[in-house]
């Protein structure tokens, strides 16, 4: 009986390392893997941030031209370059078009490299009560624009004001 056992013990001398390879081999594969999905996890992420800081700088030069509309004094006899009064004739196209003339007369933001903003004047605010002892509402809206290398955001905000 005992001859019998170191028979089948010779038989199976290999496949241990057999198995051992195997498992090296897929363990390996994973490796490979997880490695390369953690690669691409970093690249998305990397682009979430510069997403997010191209549209916070478009959206505090929107914000800044606001603040800079509601400064200005004498906007109907003396409109700052930055403003087109209504009617403009300003459309999605042009807004959307770095190459088109508006843009260089932008208002570039103080502390904030490559943004800028301009102003389309929209009117008479719909709702807004003509009742002649009122000031009148105007509707205004503000482009925000962050324009580099990696690429374009633009913020696009309502505005009101009474005067």
């Amino acid at each position: 009986m005992v001859r019998e056992i170191s028979i089948f013990r010779n038989q199976e001398e290999g496949s241990v390392l057999i198995v051992a390879l195997i498992m090296l081999v897929v363990l390996t594969l994973l490796g490979i893997s997880i490695t390369k999905t953690s690669e691409v996890e970093v690249q998305v992420a990397g682009n979430e941030r510069i997403y997010r800081q191209d549209l916070y700088a478009a959206e505090a030069a929107a914000l800044i031209g606001a603040q800079t509309l509601a400064n200005t004094s004498n906007l109907e006899d003396n409109p700052p370059t930055w403003l087109f009064p209504f009617p403009s004739g300003v459309t999605q196209s042009n807004i959307t078009n770095d190459t088109d003339p508006i843009w260089t007369n932008a208002q570039s933001v103080t502390g904030v490299p490559n943004a800028s903003f301009i102003v389309v004047g929209e009117g008479v605010a719909s709702f807004a009560s003509l009742d002649m002892t009122r000031s009148t509402v105007y509707q205004y809206t503000i482009y925000g624009r962050y324009l580099d290398s990696r690429g374009r955001s633009i913020v696009k905000v309502g505005y009101r004001m009474a005067y």
